[in-house]
């Protein structure tokens, strides 16, 4: 089940839980959102930020990463899409353009295996909305 940022969900019966523990072999595993659903059934809660403009959301996949990342990129609506990475100081590092279609796009980044290991920004431009996101490499 995938919900936006404050809860909301289409399906109205839908109820959230918060901070529920749940044990994962013998070792406990960390705490999880979970919904009940209306048929009784108990689902973990993929949480995303979803914005307005034409990217509604931003994923990356992994990360921390170790030589490339997927950016999974929800789109309303298909059209051209630019992407910068920069790095702690503001410096872009990397740049592409593709065409987004409506829907879910994947877009791997593959040519930052040999930047140093910290924190790096992606910006995602898509019909004059921006969406900013963190990623981090580690060795």
């Amino acid at each position: 089940m995938v919900f936006n940022g404050d809860g909301n969900h289409p399906d109205a019966g839908v109820r959230l839980s918060q901070n529920i523990g749940f044990r994962a072999s013998d070792t406990q595993a960390t705490m999880r959102n979970i919904a009940f659903a209306p048929d009784g059934t108990v689902r973990p809660i993929i949480q995303r930020e979803y914005y307005k403009g034409a990217v509604a959301a931003m994923a990356v996949v992994p990360n921390p990463f170790t030589s490339s990342f997927v950016l999974v990129l929800e789109s309303i609506r298909g059209g051209e899409v630019d992407v910068q990475v920069f790095n702690s100081v503001g410096q872009s590092i990397y740049r592409t353009e593709d065409i987004l279609l409506k829907g879910s796009n994947k877009l791997e980044i593959s040519t930052l295996a040999h930047f140093p290991e910290g924190v790096y920004f992606i910006c995602v431009n898509s019909g004059g909305d921006s969406i900013v996101g963190k990623v981090v490499k580690k060795s």
